[in-house]
């Protein structure tokens, strides 16, 4: 019985092993009208995980909503990611999608990379919203991890009025 104990919970110890050095993602947007139904996302990827790298993302464009897909990522990002965007085609259907490959290091445990751009046309009604996405092994293809992106927060109106109110008060001072 012991030893049936001992198995199990090595068993399981093994199993858990590799969420130990696993990547969290954390894919976050701001969004930004261009004018008619054409819309700029820049993406800010951050790996909230322990020890390993992010070395390629995967963002998925519903087939439905999007269409139009334009790399936009400026140098110096752009030379140190192999970017790959591939049309979503509702006649198949088929989702489409925007990939980013590491060049060089990828994005190590607590790091961030900002402005991953991409724009698009939006079909749908209102304003985009968020999006599928994966971390992918370049090696294997396995999903280390998949989540949705997420608006970066704006700021307030209470906020904005605060910090104008203290602005113009340190203004009088001033006189």
């Amino acid at each position: 019985m012991t030893r049936r104990i001992c198995l199990i919970l090595a068993v399981i110890c093994l199993d858990i092993s590799p969420c130990l050095a696993e990547v969290v993602g954390e894919i976050s947007y701001e969004l930004t009208a261009l004018g008619d139904d054409r819309w700029l996302y820049e993406y800010s990827v951050t790996n909230a995980g322990t020890d390993a790298v992010i070395d390629e993302f995967t963002i998925w464009f519903d087939d439905q909503y999007y269409a139009n897909i334009v790399i936009e990522t400026a140098l110096p990002l752009s030379g140190q990611w192999s970017e790959l965007a591939i049309e979503p085609e509702p006649w198949v259907p088929h989702d489409g999608f925007y990939d980013a490959f590491s060049l060089t290091n990828g994005i190590g445990a607590g790091d961030s990379v900002v402005g991953f751009s991409v724009s698009f046309d939006w079909r749908g009604s209102g304003v985009p919203e968020g999006q599928p996405f994966e971390v992918v092994d370049p090696v294997s293809f396995d999903t280390l991890c998949s989540g949705w992106t997420v608006a970066v927060p704006e700021p307030t109106y209470a906020l904005l009025l605060t910090l104008a109110s203290l602005a113009s008060g340190r203004g009088c001072r001033r006189r």
